[in-house]
Formats: C-alpha cells, sequence, structure tokens
C-alpha cells in the first residue's frame, strides 16, 4: 500500500477520475440533446454516472503503458467524443442509439449518409473526420517518447477496474442493466452512453441461465401439446411496413385520415396493437423477431442477430417450417440485397427466393430517394403464380423511411397537420404523405387478395414508429399496430401483442403449430423460464431443443433467370441475346467480372473477345458495386 499512499499516485488517481467525469459530462450531454435531460440523469441516476466515469477511467489507464502518454491520453480522449458525437447524430434521425453493431454498416455509408445528410453536411462531416486525424498525427509527432510507467498502470488498473468490477455488486441502479429488455432508447437514458456502448461490444448471444438444465428442457418440451390435423393448406404473405402504425391514436390534430383503408381494416379483422424492439430504424430486428419468433431482449446489448448469429448458423423460423410443409418461399424487398447482408441472412433462413430492388424493374422512388412500395405488389403476384404448390412470401417494404425532410412541402403533397408560427410540421406532414401512398398500396395489395382464387391469409404489421419526436411516453414509443385478414372465412380475434407472438397468432388462425418457438410463445407468461432455455440452446448452447431445419440446396436472387440464347463475338466485345436481362446484371467468366453494357431485356454488351465454348456466368451488381451471384449455393 506505499505506492498508493504517495501524494503523488494519489493526485495522479484523482486527476484521472476528474478528467473521466468531466468528460461523461459532455458525453451525456451529446447523448440526451439538453441541459435538463443531463441533469435529470445526474439526479436519478448519480451512482450510475459515476459508474460510467469509471469506465472512462479505465480506458485511460492505457496511457501508462504507452511510451507517448501525450498522444495515448488525447487519442483515448477523441475516441470517447468521436463515439458520442456519432451517437449524438444517430439519435437526431432515428432516435435508436448507436451500438457496436452500427459499425458493421461502414460498408454502406456511402449510400446512406446522402438520405439523411444534405452536401454541406457531409462536407462538415469529412472535414472534421480529416482535421481529426490530423491532429492526431501532429500530436503523435510532437509528443515526446517517454518511460512507460508499469506501477502507476497497474495501480490505476486494480483501484479503477476494482470499482468496475464491484459496484454493480454494491448499487442495484447499476446492476439492474441486466434486466433491460433491449429497449436501447430506454437503455441509453437510463445507464448513460459508455455503460450501454461497452455493453453493446461486451454482450452477445444469449446468456446461459443459471438453472438451465438440458434434460429437463427436452422433458418439458416433450410435454408441450401441438397439433397439426387441422391445419389448412392455405397461402400465407406478410408484409413487414417500414415506420408504418396508425397515427390516429397518438393524438395528433390531423384534417383527414391518412391512412383510411388500414383504419377500415382494423374495424373489419384481426388486428391490435403491437410492441416493437426498436424505433427508428432497426427493421432487421423487427424482420427477426417476427419470422423466429425469438425474443431480442434476451440477446446482448444492441445486438443485430442478422450480423452475428445468423451469419454462420440456421435457427428454426416460418421460413424453415413451411418449406417442411413444402411451400414456396419467397423474400420480396424494395431495397439493395446486401443492406444487412441479407442475400446471406435469408440463405440461413432458408428461403428459395430473394427479389430484391436490384432485381425489379422500373422503380419509382420518394423525394428522399426510397423505392414506392406500390412495386412489391407485382412481384408478390409473380411469385404467387408461378409456383406450383403453396406460398409463403414474405415482403420488406422501405417507402415511409426516414430521413423525413423540413423543407416545405411539395405542392402535390396534402398538408395534415395545419403549420403554426411556432411549428411547420414539414417533416410530420412529408412522413403522413408516405403514410397515404403505402395505405393506398395495402388496398391494392387487400384488394387483389380478396379476388383471388387460391386461399390467401395475410399479415400486415409496422416495423416501428418513425424516427420523430412526437411527444410518446417510453411505451408508446414502441407500439406500433398489425392486421391479419384472409379471402376465406376466419374468426376475428384481436388481441394486443409482442412482436415474437404475431406469427404464432397468425398460425393459430389457420391451426398450425409452427416451431416449438410459436407453440412457446402461445402459452402464458409462466413459461418465460423454457423460453428463456430454448433461445439459449439455439443461440448458445448444444441445440438440443432445435427443429429440423429443412433448408433449400441454394438462394436464387430474383424471380426469373437470365437466359442466352445467341452468343455473337466481334474484334473487342461479345454480344448476348437472350431473356431476362437485368440492367443491374454483369457477366463474369472464369470469375472475373467484365465490363458490362445494358442494352435491352433482351440484348446485353460486354467486353473481351472469348471462345464461346467458355462457361458464362451472371453476377448482380448490388450497393457498394458488390457482385453477387445471382444463385447462392447452401452454406
Amino acid at each position: 500500500m506505499k505506492h498508493f499512499n504517495s501524494p503523488q499516485r494519489v493526485r495522479s488517481l484523482l486527476s484521472m477520475m476528474m478528467t473521466s467525469l468531466g468528460l461523461v459530462l459532455l458525453i451525456e450531454l451529446l447523448n440526451r440533446r439538453s441541459i435538463s435531460g443531463l441533469l435529470e440523469f445526474l439526479m436519478t441516476y448519480p451512482l450510475v454516472f459515476f459508474y460510467n466515469a469509471c469506465l472512462v477511467a479505465l480506458s485511460f489507464t492505457l496511457v501508462f503503458f504507452t511510451r507517448r502518454q501525450k498522444y495515448t491520453f488525447y487519442l483515448v480522449t477523441g475516441v470517447w467524443l468521436s463515439l458520442a458525437v456519432i451517437n449524438m447524430v444517430i439519435r437526431s434521425f432515428r432516435m435508436t442509439p448507436f451500438t457496436l453493431d452500427d459499425t458493421q454498416f461502414i460498408t454502406n455509408i456511402p449510400t446512406i449518409m446522402p438520405l439523411y445528410l444534405s452536401t454541406t453536411q457531409i462536407l462538415m462531416v469529412i472535414g472534421a473526420s480529416v482535421m481529426f486525424v490530423l491532429t492526431l498525427v501532429v500530436i503523435f509527432f510532437r509528443s515526446t517518447k517517454q518511460k512507460r510507467l508499469f506501477k502507476y498502470g497497474f495501480i490505476h488498473l486494480g483501484v479503477i477496474g476494482g470499482l468496475v468490477f464491484t459496484l454493480p455488486n454494491l448499487s442495484s441502479s447499476i446492476a439492474r442493466f441486466e434486466e433491460t429488455d433491449g429497449n436501447l432508447k430506454n437503455t441509453y437514458d437510463e445507464f448513460g452512453f459508455a455503460y450501454s456502448f461497452v455493453q453493446s461490444v461486451i454482450s452477445k448471444g444469449v446468456k446461459k441461465p443459471s438453472d438451465f438444465d438440458e434434460e429437463l428442457l427436452l422433458k418439458r418440451l416433450k410435454e408441450l401439446k401441438t397439433d397439426s390435423s387441422k391445419a389448412e393448406e392455405v397461402n400465407v404473405i406478410a408484409i413487414q411496413l417500414e415506420s408504418f402504425f396508425d397515427v390516429n391514436r397518438i393524438g395528433l390534430n390531423l384534417t383527414s385520415n391518412p391512412i383510411p383503408f388500414f383504419s377500415s381494416l382494423k374495424d373489419h379483422y384481426t388486428s391490435g396493437v403491437l410492441s416493437v424492439p426498436t424505433i427508428g430504424g432497426g427493421t432487421a430486428n423487427s424482420e427477426f423477431e417476427f419470422l423466429t419468433s425469438m425474443d431480442l431482449s434476451y440477446f446482448g446489448t444492441g445486438e443485430y442477430p442478422y450480423k452475428t448469429v445468423l451469419r454462420d448458423q440456421s435457427l428454426p423460423s416460418l421460413v424453415s417450417y413451411f418449406n417442411g410443409l413444402n411451400y414456396t418461399t419467397t423474400a420480396i424487398h424494395n431495397h439493395v440485397a446486401n443492406f444487412y447482408r441479407r442475400q446471406v441472412v435469408y440463405q440461413y433462413l432458408g428461403f428459395n427466393t430473394f427479389v430484391s430492388s436490384e432485381t425489379m424493374q422500373d422503380l419509382t422512388t420518394t423525394p428522399m430517394g426510397w423505392a414506392k412500395d406500390k412495386h412489391l405488389i407485382p412481384y408478390i403476384q409473380q411469385a404467387l403464380n408461378s409456383s406450383s404448390s403453396k406460398d409463403f412470401i414474405f415482403g420488406v417494404s422501405v417507402q415511409g423511411h426516414g430521413e423525413y425532410p423540413h423543407d416545405p412541402l411539395d405542392p402535390s403533397m396534402i398538408e395534415y397537420i395545419t403549420p403554426t408560427d411556432e411549428h411547420s410540421f414539414n417533416n410530420i406532414n412529408y412522413y403522413l404523405n408516405q403514410l397515404n401512398e403505402m395505405d393506398q398500396m395495402i388496398e391494392s395489395l387487400v384488394t387483389w387478395v380478396q379476388s383471388n382464387d387460391e386461399p390467401i391469409l395475410l399479415v400486415l404489421y409496422g416495423d416501428h414508429l418513425p424516427g420523430i419526436e412526437f411527444g410518446l411516453d417510453s411505451v408508446q414509443t414502441y407500439l406500433s399496430d398489425y392486421v391479419i385478414l384472409s379471402n376465406f372465412e376466419m374468426e376475428v380475434s384481436d388481441e394486443d401483442l409482442e412482436l415474437p407472438q404475431l406469427g404464432a397468432k397468425a398460425l393459430s388462425m389457420i391451426h398450425h403449430p409452427g416451431t416449438t418457438m410459436h407453440a412457446l410463445q402461445q402459452l402464458d407468461s409462466s413459461n418465460t423460464n423454457l423460453m428463456e432455455w430454448v433461445h439459449y440452446d439455439w443461440v448458445m448452447g448444444n441445440q438440443v431443443s432445435m427443429d429440423e431445419l429443412h433448408q433449400p440446396s441454394f438462394l436464387q436472387l430474383g424471380l426469373t433467370q437470365p437466359r442466352i440464347l445467341e452468343i455473337q463475338s466481334t474484334a473487342e466485345y461479345m454480344i448476348l441475346t437472350g431473356e431476362h436481362f437485368l440492367p443491374s446484371y454483369v457477366i463474369m467468366i472464369d470469375g472475373e467480372v467484365r465490363p458490362t453494357t445494358y442494352i435491352s431485356s433482351n440484348l446485353i454488351v460486354f467486353e473481351g473477345n472469348e471462345e464461346v465454348d467458355k462457361i458464362i456466368k451472371f453476377g448482380l451488381l448490388s450497393d457498394n458495386n458488390e457482385v453477387l451471384p445471382l444463385v447462392q449455393q447452401a452454406r
């Protein structure tokens, strides 16, 4: 204790803690974007605030183990401030905070940024990033090398590390993080940015329950009673609607109803309020909960299973269940195939076909550049009509996606909220106009379903609320809506649900048992222990309780495949005549992508003078010029 009690070491430790407390004050001001929010956090959760400072201080102990200590100090400070600024910017347009998994979207930044930031703002971001890097470079070369202070470092590491590991055992307000339900907005507000972000780094997968028992799990699952004898053989279409919800229930002073058709569906068919896992973004997590009926509250903080679990393994889902019944399974999304790596994820989920925007033609877009949802309908119709079996079709819309501009409305748009002297409401009116067009798409889809001779069950639900501040409380912020209807006689059964229960609800209405997870979702809340065990077993355990997976041998991109009828060559080019060519196709020979020119659906030209007996393959040019094989072999 002699070294620890020396005044110099005590002053050093106190200085580091004071620096960390000051830095966390700034980080939390950026996280909450208001002084009142910061003061409320300090007064309500003082120990949590101190714990955030301890985590930041722990990162500063790195200074003592390096030779350029001044540079390391500024580097650590810069990293924390950069993360805080990124979080502030992200929360400003999507409301859901920044997590580690968001860094996996870095390759999509060139296409995402123009949708949310103006050209001036993008240039400012680039300029600030360059200045940050240059500043660190200057500090690096101006800082002198010093002797590594291992004793100081280990003392600081021991004291601060001890606080980090013991405080959760002494304070219930800190330990309560283990009880968070996956609601990221509330989590970051209650536990602070540093604590929450660190948890998003170290917390992945499903934590092993303390009382987990494989033999008991299997025994209890055998007691579940499932009956498929009355299962109806019908087509199932599910549409996840981007940022769609019933705006009539949140007290907006509307001049007219922007979603009159959806409102009428709620009055006549099975419907209810739907608790969803995210807000303003995180579409893939809503997809995951619906398709698998798994609950994200069991997963790590801010985790995207599309980016973690489903990168290298399969999970039972609605897709695998219907594959086992010899249904044709199709996913349709009017956005690029490689966003959220869906071309990989959908393979693991077991889809036969994935129709993305690259395989669609004549797409029109919103003023913000998102494809309109009306373009989903012809591909849904084609998917159903082209298969000889029953179909499960899962559509993911994109039209309602943010950002929502504050600029004056286009004259053709409807003013659903009258502006006042204080507020223009342009962003809300823009959003409501997109909802109105989505409502028209829903009406066209339902009209087609109801006139179809084949039996169809249709599930419509919103993935999350938009990244717009409506002044809702922490519960309302996560409430969307759903409707289930059919073109055959079916009892109306209104019920408010959590999103993982929606697939089970739809299956029960046509008397299908679904997977083990679907069966568990239909039980009462007293079985949460069993639910947690199954989540752990499927994701981190030995998968002894996992349903049989029915996976196709490949995933096809697009409903139709190109067909070459004739090959001609010139001195510099090869000319292909055929059918079903698309502008997004590129030619690949021996794995090499050739410069390709699309002429028409029947004619493509590419550079080269190859022997006609060489194998010519088509690739799909996706976001960031990534070329995807049209047929993705099973993994």
